[in-house]
């Protein structure tokens, strides 16, 4: 730690745990960005920074606070991960026609077929299930036109057929076949009660465009994580836009992928999905196939908390002013909790606070605590943590810092003779 950040926080200690009626401020740093917090490293040019997606959005600026309950404790959620037991092929009608194989890892596989593009649609009289040369009929249950599914809420495309396969007729290879049909089918096989998963998650819910990010892709049995015999995967933009990705499989199972990421972002708003792919042998040799995705933000870096906060603690409770260094004008947003230490030593939060401004350039958003959300039983040293910045025009989240300020109790006075 420099002399300069350690004296600014004893500065700012003096001031919270100065007497009431006083005013004082001081200047802080913020503390080096941890493995875990999202930070740009450069912002965008204003020339290249996305247009902002809400219109009419509020101009003027804004903070509010409420304050937190000390025995809750607050933590920030894991990353998502993403699980599934199905899995998607697309078929031609001759291979629907001449029967197409399908391996089923559990009884009461939920099987549906869709028509793409021009194909013909289905009827349920089209449809038949046989294993070892034997029809199933019986094995078709429930079957449902997309006009029944979308009366129960699901939309499919017209002539989609799904169906369940009896639990009675149990696992293993069937033949699925179709008659009469014509064009292209997409086939989805959902195994609700299937050991065979596949996982994916990524290393976070946002990343900048131009920028990287890590995927984990796992496929998995009902002993733990299999090597899988095929790896792919496939990203895709809000925009239809599709890149591919390569998984890499690790020496702990786990396939990872380190995806460079598209310079530019979509310029329609959403999510970017992430989906992968993955294929291995069962224990009978049936092959085993596992679709999986999730998705995260890509936005532009348009803004950047940077320089020296500002603490000013009075007979209102204690403000900060924190500095932001803007790409695009932008409707900005910072958030934080503000933690207190208690009598036994712990640190416990104290309040939240939010502020929000428009700003066209490089200005600074404020954030308050009101002296009765404190709570008389906290002193130093506190901690401002999950600091958060937002631009609210592009929606789009710019950095968190899981602790960013810590500011330590007043120094203790020297008690000896005068030098």
């Amino acid at each position: 730690m420099t002399a300069r950040i350690r004296i600014a926080r004893l500065a700012l200690a003096a001031v919270i745990a100065a007497a009431g009626g006083s005013a004082a401020a001081a200047q802080l740093s913020l503390l080096p960005a941890g493995p875990d917090d999202l930070v740009a490293a450069a912002l965008v040019s204003p020339k290249s920074a996305p247009a902002p997606v809400t219109s009419g959005i509020e101009r003027a600026p804004v903070q509010f606070a409420w304050a937190l309950e000390a025995d809750k404790a607050l933590a920030t959620p894991p990353p998502h991960v993403a699980e599934s037991r199905e899995y998607y092929t697309e078929l031609a009608a001759e291979a629907l026609a001449k029967g197409h194989p399908l391996h089923a890892t559990a009884p009461g596989a939920v099987v549906r077929i869709s028509p793409l593009g021009q194909a013909k649609a289905l009827q349920p009289a089209m449809l038949s299930l046989s294993r070892d040369g034997v029809d199933l009929g019986d094995a078709i249950e429930n079957p449902a036109t997309a006009a029944q599914m979308k009366a129960s809420g699901a939309e499919f495309a017209e002539g989609t057929i799904a169906f369940r396969i009896a639990p009675q007729a149990g696992e293993g290879r069937f033949l699925l076949k179709a008659a009469g049909v014509s064009g292209r089918y997409l086939l989805h096989v959902y195994e609700p009660q299937s050991e065979w998963s596949a996982t994916l998650s990524t290393a976070a819910d946002t990343a900048f465009a131009g920028g990287t990010l890590e995927a984990f892709l796992s496929l998995r049995d009902a002993k733990g994580v299999v090597a899988p015999t095929r790896l792919r995967g496939a990203l895709s933009a809000p925009d239809g836009r599709v890149y591919d990705v390569a998984y890499a499989s690790s020496d702990k199972g786990t396939a990872v992928a380190r995806i460079e990421l598209p310079a530019g972002v979509s310029p329609v708003p959403g999510l970017w999905e992430l989906h992968g792919f993955a294929a291995a042998r069962a224990a009978d040799g049936s092959p085993v196939l596992r679709d999986v995705k999730t998705s995260f933000a890509l936005v532009a870096p348009t803004a950047r908390l940077e320089g020296s906060v500002d603490a000013r603690r009075d007979d209102a409770g204690l403000a900060f002013s924190l500095p932001v260094k803007v790409a695009a004008p932008g409707r900005y947003e910072v958030r934080a909790v503000l933690y207190g230490t208690a009598a036994d030593g712990r640190l416990q939060p104290a309040a939240i606070a939010h502020g929000a401004a428009w700003l066209d350039g490089d200005g600074s958003l404020g954030l308050a605590f009101a002296r009765d959300m404190i709570g008389p039983g906290l002193h130093a040293p506190w901690e401002l943590r999950d600091l958060q910045l937002h631009d609210q025009a592009r929606l789009a989240k710019l950095e968190t810092r899981a602790v960013a300020l810590r500011i330590e109790p007043e120094a203790p006075r020297s008690t000896g003779p005068e030098r």
